[in-house]
């Protein structure tokens, strides 16, 4: 779970160099992992890990001052206890990042329970982390803003309630 993780904070340095600013939204769908997610029009899909027994398929842009990332990985088997689970993955995130959980609670998709959190990475730092796990698939939705004033955004709650697990 930590490489999982790690390949994300990898993402918050390259968010440091530089901003993509995109005017649309669209949707994008994964046959793979079988979700479908809103996100700036012009986001980056990365595959990883075919070859061994975990894949992990990642989307990813930044618009402005906030970074989307979607992320699936398929685990072999399925993983079981849900709940369990997802709360292993949020402290391993927030560890990987060395952040600080601020707050966490249920994260609803359809019928589906997971966890979604808000982690203070530093002062200037917060992110919207959300994990979701579906049988052999751990999703991972996360934005991340580097200003305060973003904290609201309404393109942030449009990107999380656009998320959708097919089965």
């Amino acid at each position: 779970m930590k490489r999982i993780n790690a390949f994300l904070l990898i993402t918050f340095v390259w968010a440091s160099f530089g901003t993509f600013s995109q005017e649309k939204w669209q949707n994008y769908s994964s046959d793979k992992g079988n979700y479908s997610i809103q996100m700036p029009a012009g986001a980056q899909l990365e595959t990883s890990g075919e070859e061994s027994s975990l894949t992990t398929e990642k989307l990813q842009i930044k618009e402005n001052e906030l970074l989307y990332v979607c992320s699936v990985t398929l685990h072999d088997s399925d993983l079981g206890e849900t709940e369990e689970l997802a709360k292993v993955s949020l402290e391993s995130f927030a560890e990987t990042v060395n952040g600080q959980i601020l707050s966490q609670e249920t994260w609803k998709v359809k019928k589906r329970k997971g966890l979604m959190a808000t982690i203070r990475l530093n002062d200037d730092v917060l992110i919207y982390y959300r994990v979701l796990i579906d049988g052999n698939r751990q999703f991972q939705v996360v934005a991340v803003t580097e200003s305060k004033a973003m904290q609201g955004s309404k393109n942030i709650d449009k990107y999380f309630k656009s998320f959708k697990v097919r089965n």
